[in-house]
């Protein structure tokens, strides 16, 4: 039987503010680039316009959607999405090789930059395709395990992440990466954006760093780059994946596998009735309010915080 590998382009560049043609522009270039190396799926990062909000469908996907049905692709992108109401998303886009643009997922957590316009979404999703289930993460939700493990919980095989991020920032998405992929048991695919302006400013400052990541622990990081502005692609091994999934439970009483093993599927012994602090609207309520100490309920001792 063929081996089912899945062949992932990344594009990493420099988006000017403001400047939508521009951007717009850069985007498709590298888009007809990276379709001569016939990978399944591309990742272009989050906020590629770096201008207003855009309907989903429309414009800008249809262009995109034109490249996706010409070169038998998906697309995948982060902007920030018009809606009927007040506030719009920040929403990862999906376009399929038949031209169809679907929502994959919209961020949950929004930074204060993005209040103003946009609002956080309450949904998860997971895409599955000829290739394998497909999820997303946007951007600084890398930073909140739950949106992650949702997303995975669904089935997700590979999670992409869009993003736009500078700095020691960049430290946390690197190093989440791979957490995310561990405990989920899945890939990892984030695409970064580069600010042009800050990047000429500030060319000490950390770019880039658009990567691959894996739940084997003998090779976590797969592959990633630089500061440099480009393609990346990896073939990822789908049947690796699913098998290690299935058969990284160790023998309870002969440990049998201990030694040899790539990986242990969170999985097989998640105990959600013991999580109910993480939903607990009262324990958030304390935390926003500064107020965090020790927290009972219903005669159960939770935890111990001392600020």
């Amino acid at each position: 039987m063929e081996p089912n590998l899945v062949k992932i382009t990344v594009l990493q560049y420099k988006v000017k503010r403001y400047d939508r043609q521009y951007n717009l522009d850069k985007t498709i270039e590298l888009l007809e680039e990276a379709v001569k190396e016939k990978p399944h799926f591309i990742l272009i990062p989050n906020y590629f316009l770096q201008t207003g909000l855009e309907t989903l469908p429309g414009e800008t996907t249809r262009l995109l959607a034109d490249i996706a049905k010409r070169h038998d692709t998906y697309i995948i992108g982060g902007i920030a999405e018009k809606t009927d109401e007040d506030k719009g998303y920040n929403s990862t886009f999906l376009i399929t090789p038949k031209g169809e643009v679907k929502v994959l997922q919209s961020k949950i957590h929004m930074i204060e930059m993005e209040k103003k316009r946009l609002k956080g979404a309450s949904r998860f999703f997971a895409e599955k395709t000829e290739h394998a289930v497909i999820g997303a993460v946007m951007c600084g939700d890398i930073f909140y395990p739950e949106v992650a493990r949702s997303v995975a919980l669904l089935g997700a095989e590979i999670i992409f992440v869009p993003s736009i991020m500078g700095g020691l920032t960049l430290n946390g998405l690197d190093l989440l990466s791979k957490a995310r992929a561990v405990e989920n048991q899945c890939y990892v695919v984030n695409a970064n954006a580069i600010p042009f302006e800050i990047s000429e400013e500030r060319p000490d400052f950390l770019w880039g760093r658009s990567g691959f990541y894996a739940p084997f622990l003998d090779g976590i990081t797969i592959k990633k780059m630089g500061a440099e502005e480009g393609l990346l692609s990896v073939v990822l091994d789908m049947d690796e994946l699913r098998e290690m999934k299935q058969t990284s439970k160790i023998d309870a009483d002969t440990h049998e596998g201990l030694a040899d093993i790539r990986g242990t599927n969170m999985f097989f012994s998640r105990r959600p009735e013991d999580y109910s602090i993480i939903t607990d609207k009262e324990v958030q309520k304390k935390w926003d309010d500064g107020n965090i100490k020790t927290v009972h309920k219903h005669g159960k001792h939770y935890c111990e915080i001392r600020l």
